[in-house]
Parts: C-alpha cells; structure tokens; sequence
C-alpha cells in the first residue's frame, strides 16, 4: 500500500505471512530454523510442527504412561475397569489411573501447545492459498469448519485426565463417571477422521499434491483408502463402546468377538498415531525442498513514546495557525521524521513482488508529512528531509 496511516496512540503490530514461490530447506532437528534475531523473519515448517507433535504424543504421553502405570500400578492394567466393561485393555488403561494422572495432564498440555500451533499454522497456509488463488474460497470455509472441530476434539480429549472413572472392583455404580470419562475419546476418534479427510480435501484442491509430486493413482488412491478405513473402524468402535457401557440386552462379547475387536482396535490405534507419524517424517526429510514453509515478519510500532510527547506540544499552536491538520502530538522533531522516514523505506523494501514507483512513493510521503506533520524543510537537489 502507498496509502501512509495517520499515527495513532498504542502499539501497532503488522502481522506478514507468506509463503515463498522457492521453496526453503528447511532443518529436520527444529521447527523453525534456528530463534530468529530481533527484525529477522520467523520461518516454521507445518508439516515440521505435525511432526513434532506426533512424536511428543508418544514420547511425552503414551510412553511415560505405560512406564509408570507397569512399575507402579501393574494390577490395574491386569483388572481394570475396561477389561470388566468392554472385555480387553486398550491404550488408554495406561492414562486412567495414579500415578499417571499425577503427570500425563501437564504433558498433554504441552502436547495440546504444539497441536494447535500446527492448526494455526496450518490456518495461514490455507488463508495464504487463498490470497494466492490457488484455493477456493469455499473449500476454505469447510476446512476451516473442519479444523475448528478438530481443534476442539483435541482439546475435550484432555477431560479424560480429569475425570477418572469410578473403579470399585465390581461391575456395578460406575457407568455415570464412565460415560464422562470416554465421550471425549469419542470425540476425538471422530476428529481423527474429520483430520484426515480435511488433509485430503486440501491436499488435493489446494495443489499441494501435486507440488509433492505424489503419484496421482498409487498416493491419492492410499490417501482416500486411508480416510474410509479410518471411518470405517470408528463407525464400528463407538457403538461397540457405547453398547459395552450400556449393557445392552443382545450385546454378546464371545472371545472370538473380543478377538477380533482387540485386532480393530490396535489397527486404529497404527491408523491415527502410526501412519500421520510416518508421513510427516517421510515429508520433511525426504521431501524437504518441496514442502511449505511460512515466513512471518512480524513488526511492533508505536507513535511517540511518552516523553517525546511533551517535546511536541509547545509545536502544536503554531502548524494549527498554519491552517494545517494538527497531530495528536504536535508537529514531530526532525529526528522523529527521519525515524519514520526510515521504518516506512523499510516497509517499502520489505514488500516482494510489487512494482514500486519510487517517485509517487516519495511525493506521498512528502505530502503525508507536510499535511499531518506540519512543514518540513527540503535540501535543494535532494529528495531528503
């Protein structure tokens, strides 16, 4: 924009996110490359972020549970309240009960931080693509929908860590906590599925396949395959949990049964934190060069500080004699002017792929500076003042 803003009071922060037309190796051992310096652009890798959430999703969640609750509560994994309810152990044996609960919650936590700077980052992507035409408007909106779903899944998940269900060795008086206790795995199970279809649709409307280049018949044919896999089991998982805490008549749990449900159940569990794992490791090392990187530039500004606020108001009277528009703080110092002259040159040369006129920019700033900020003298020859 040539348009300059009159100053306001405060701060004001300027928020760029782009996405390179090159695209910029990126390190496999950190999410952005390297902590910037004070001015530098801040790069992050999205499927980098993936990543690393995966990875502390087993490092920092699931591994420390099951060390924990073998070394410390073994009976419970033996006896739980899923084997009497639903007939066999899952995953999450290893997150309901002490000492787990005392340290699983604040590794989910931090756990969820990453999640969701993944889903920002992911959003600005999206919101990039479509600055860029080469996602629809439409399809942005459901992704977004979608993603806002998903995000919520990941954050209700975190309920189970804080109720846990009501364990008292018989088959009886603990359906009520039960029921608060797994609706979030149900949730999230569904926001797994919401997950991987959104990574299609966009995926594949965004162009972003093909600047992978991912096979168009063996890769987007695994990729749907995936998702309908994936709802397929849930669609078998929640009502199998929902009849096991219902106790619903007709509802038999032979062993073959149990069997065959076990086998389901560690194929979901490969499917939703095996499989995405894989995939943005494959992505990052394997195709670095390819895959998105944001650049954010974020810059902090404000008008006046406090004390060079006093030094305009005696200049105030005069540019209001003058028949000029005042400024809230009076006319600015020369010092001040040539500050600002230097954060808008910066800003100009900051902006990429934009044809510049160099001589409008210049009459523009002299007329912003002479209208709001009172006149200014003009070295002969130059275009400085």
């Amino acid at each position: 924009s040539h348009h300059f803003p009159r100053p306001t009071e405060g701060k004001l922060v300027c928020l760029q996110v782009r996405i390179p037309p090159s695209r910029v190796a990126m390190s496999a051992t950190a999410i952005c490359t390297g902590i910037p310096h004070p001015g530098e652009p801040i790069r992050i890798g999205v499927e980098m972020l993936r990543l690393c959430a995966y990875l502390f999703w087993w490092v920092g969640v699931v591994l420390p549970g099951i060390i924990l609750t073998r070394l410390y509560n073994p009976e419970k994994e033996k006896h739980s309240i899923l084997t009497r309810v639903f007939g066999y152990n899952n995953i999450c044996v290893y997150f309901d009960y002490p000492p787990s609960t005392y340290v699983l919650p604040v590794t989910y936590a931090l756990n969820l931080i990453i999640l969701i700077a993944w889903f920002v980052a992911f959003f600005l992507r999206m919101r990039q693509n479509v600055a860029d035409n080469k996602l629809d408007s439409k399809i942005y909106t459901i992704l977004i929908i979608m993603k806002l779903f998903e995000a919520f899944a990941f954050i209700y998940f975190s309920t189970i860590f804080a109720v846990s269900p009501d364990d008292t060795g018989t088959d009886a008086d603990y359906n009520e906590k039960l029921y608060i206790h797994v609706a979030p795995w149900f949730f999230l199970q569904l926001g797994l599925v919401s997950l991987a279809i959104s990574s299609c649709i966009y995926g594949h409307a965004s162009g972003y396949w093909n600047e992978l280049h991912f096979i168009k018949g063996k890769w987007r044919l695994s990729a749907w395959g995936y998702c309908a896999t994936m709802a397929l089991l849930v669609c078998f998982k929640i009502p199998q949990g929902i009849n096991g805490m219902a106790k619903t008549s007709g509802w038999d749990t032979p062993s073959t049964y149990l069997t065959f449900s076990r086998i389901l159940d560690y194929l979901h569990l490969m499917l939703i934190g095996v499989v995405p794992l894989l995939k943005s490791a494959y992505l990052v090392w394997c195709k670095t060069e390819r895959i998105a990187l944001l650049v954010i530039n974020i810059e902090v500004d404000r008008a006046y500080p406090d004390e060079e606020k006093a030094e305009c108001v005696e200049m105030k009277s005069a540019q209001q004699n003058q028949g000029l528009p005042p400024h809230p703080y009076g006319s600015p110092t020369i010092d001040q002017e040539r500050k600002a002259l230097d954060r808008i040159s910066k800003s100009l040369h900051n902006i990429e792929d934009v044809p510049v006129d160099t001589e409008h920019d210049i009459n523009d700033t002299k007329t912003y500076f002479v209208s709001h900020m009172g006149p200014v003298d003009t070295h002969e020859g130059t275009d400085t003042f």
